[in-house]
Order: C-alpha cells, then structure tokens, then sequence
C-alpha cells in the first residue's frame, strides 16, 4: 500500500511537473531558478526640496491645543522632516499646512503621497499647473501589514 506522501508527492509531480523527495523516495528536488533581475539605479535628486514626500499621522490622543493631526513631511534628498499639527483633515487644511511648510523652504517639483483624499483632491492636483508632479504610493494599511 502507498504511503500518504508517495501520493501527494506523485500528485504535485504530475501536476506541476516537480520531483518530490519523500522518506520512501530518494529522488531529488528540482529548484526552480528565477531569472535575476538587473538593479535598477535611484534617480538622482539634485538640489534638496525637489521631491518630498507626505502623509498624515493617525488621529492622535486629544492635546490641549486640540490638535489631533500631524502633517508630515520628509524631503527625499537631505531626509529632512516637517511636522505640523492639525486639528482636522479636510483638504483646505492641508493645503494650508502645505503651503505654509512650502514658503518657509521652497516649491517641490516632486510630492510623494499615499491616495488619501486629502491628497488626491482638486486643491493638490492644481498644483501641476505650476509644473509640480504629483506622485501616489500604496496606501499603508496596518492590519495588512502585521507580521
């Protein structure tokens, strides 16, 4: 009579075309070689402030200020950061905060952020008039990403 693992070793050989080895079974495994892929090189960032990236902090415990936001921002070349706190979300707020951040140091030609609405809003896109290009990355979900 066949051992469980003989079966399930023939049945992933037939199906996949692998070679199993199980205790019965001294045959080899076959690996699978991926091709590799070629590193691709970072863009370079020539002057600081031309691309930075921003997201907003989760709601935080009530301060005395009331503020339970924080604005964030990092620039791509020096790693330097910003923060602002919010009271609320809503677009026009955030813009505000942007732009306050964005007259101390300078007009990005790059804005890295997830696809909040806040970041996907009207009041952000117009900035492309002004030749800035807005960028999305994958929003970060924290139940998702538990390890």
């Amino acid at each position: 009579m066949a051992d469980f693992m003989d079966i399930l070793a023939e049945a992933i050989g037939q199906t996949w075309g692998l070679t199993i080895s199980t205790a019965s079974q001294q045959k080899q495994i076959e690996t699978i070689r991926l091709p590799r892929l070629p590193i691709e090189q970072s863009e370079i960032i020539s002057r600081p402030f031309d691309k930075v990236s921003i997201d907003i902090a989760d709601p935080l415990n009530l301060m005395k200020s009331r503020n339970r936001f924080i604005l964030t921002m990092v620039d791509a070349a020096t790693r330097w950061p910003e923060a602002v706190p919010l009271k609320g979300i809503s677009t026009r707020e955030v813009v505000e905060a942007l732009f306050g951040i964005f007259s101390r140091l300078s007009m990005p030609k790059q804005i890295l952020s997830d696809n909040g609405k806040q970041f996907v809003s009207n009041a952000l896109q117009a900035m492309t008039i002004i030749g800035v290009v807005k960028m999305m990355s994958t929003p970060y979900i924290r139940n998702r990403m538990k390890c």
